[in-house]
């Protein structure tokens, strides 16, 4: 399979090549599972390499740089992988404050379904690895409305440009500004090996080449 990183952040080339790379696993080397239960057949896991400090460091300056551009200072998330964006954005930017939304309200304590230091007087960003369908960042943000927050935009790491998030979204009256849209490529039969380059337009193009699976693994 090819995938097609377009819509790069001038000079972030190599180094979002290099996080695609560590966060795509092949079903023959580690097993995914879709939402209805089915095998993947490869997946994207950016929690891995966004727990190392470099990597989480590298990706925050980034997206840094746009919410600097958009003005807006306070972000949000939900899940493993927007908790690691969350905590690195105030730990790497300037006055930003962060806050996480649970999954549901919590029975005990403070009550509270959105922990942190937002405030309602400002506008907020919501922040995650990947944008497919963009459930969990209407979630996020249906919540944030419930509680009487604004939502900004949204900022995802990576984007599937071939799913619906981004209209999603923008049904929403919600941008969204990813570092980085994965769009398909051809299929190639070639033994697996890793091929990137740059080209002047500012688009990415990596390739990974891959035995085809079997008739059993693409029907499995």
């Amino acid at each position: 399979m090819m995938h097609r990183l377009l819509d790069v952040p001038e000079g972030a080339e190599a180094f979002l090549v290099q996080l695609y790379q560590e966060s795509y696993f092949h079903f023959r080397d580690r097993a995914s599972f879709r939402q209805d239960g089915r095998p993947g057949t490869w997946a994207l896991d950016l929690r891995r390499p966004l727990a190392r400090s470099a990597h989480l460091r590298a990706v925050c300056a980034l997206l840094l740089r746009q919410l600097e551009a958009t003005g807006v200072h306070q972000v949000v998330g939900a899940g493993a992988a927007a908790g690691l964006l969350v905590g690195g954005l105030v730990a790497c930017g300037h006055d930003i404050r962060g806050g996480i939304v649970r999954e549901r309200r919590k029975p005990y304590g403070f009550r509270e379904q959105i922990e942190g230091a937002l405030s309602r007087d400002q506008p907020v960003a919501i922040v995650d690895d990947i944008l497919a369908s963009g459930t969990t960042m209407i979630r996020v943000a249906e919540v944030l409305k419930a509680e009487g927050y604004a939502t900004a935009a949204a900022f995802p790491v990576f984007e599937f440009s071939w799913r619906t998030g981004r209209a999603a979204l923008l049904a929403r009256g919600i941008a969204s500004h990813s570092l980085a849209r994965l769009s398909h490529c051809q299929r190639q039969s070639l033994e697996q090996t890793t091929v990137w380059n740059v080209a002047s337009s500012r688009q990415v193009v990596w390739e990974l080449k891959q035995r085809p699976p079997s008739p059993d693994q693409v029907h499995g």
